[in-house]
């Protein structure tokens, strides 16, 4: 004997479109300057020019393996748990969490310290950090 199980189906709003569109809008900003701009700079910052492309391949590299394996093995966690909050709410606000962190770290790491204060003081004298700055 087969049980109906209802669910309950709620329609987004048209303010629930709009603020997912914004956090994937920044989302997709997060990784296309972090992957493209930021990490390319610290990984050359940190093993030299010669190095840069293996170990920015190495790194890229493991981050696509976390990708293959963790989201799935989270997501079906997720999928799984009840929450008072959601099923996926807790994931989300905790990954969200743990990104500022990360990014706050990288913010913080001494070559991006540099340059950041270096754009800040030398603003009106110097166009970019590599006229400014030299690491």
């Amino acid at each position: 004997m087969a049980v109906a199980v209802r669910r309950s189906l709620t329609r987004l709003t048209q303010v629930d479109f709009v603020l997912l569109s914004i956090y994937w809008i920044a989302i997709g900003y997060l990784w296309s300057s972090l992957g493209g701009l930021i990490l390319p700079d610290l990984v050359a910052h940190l093993v030299g020019d010669a190095q840069k492309g293996p170990a920015l391949g190495l790194l890229e590299g493991v981050g696509s393996l976390m990708a293959v394996v963790w989201q799935p093995l989270v997501g079906s966690y997720s999928d799984r748990t009840r929450t008072r909050f959601g099923r996926r709410h807790p994931f989300i606000v905790a990954g969200t969490v743990g990104d500022v962190v990360f990014l706050i770290g990288i913010a913080l790491s001494e070559p991006w310290a540099a340059a950041t204060s270096c754009l800040i003081t030398d603003a009106p004298r110097a166009s970019s950090a590599s006229a400014c700055c030299s690491w």
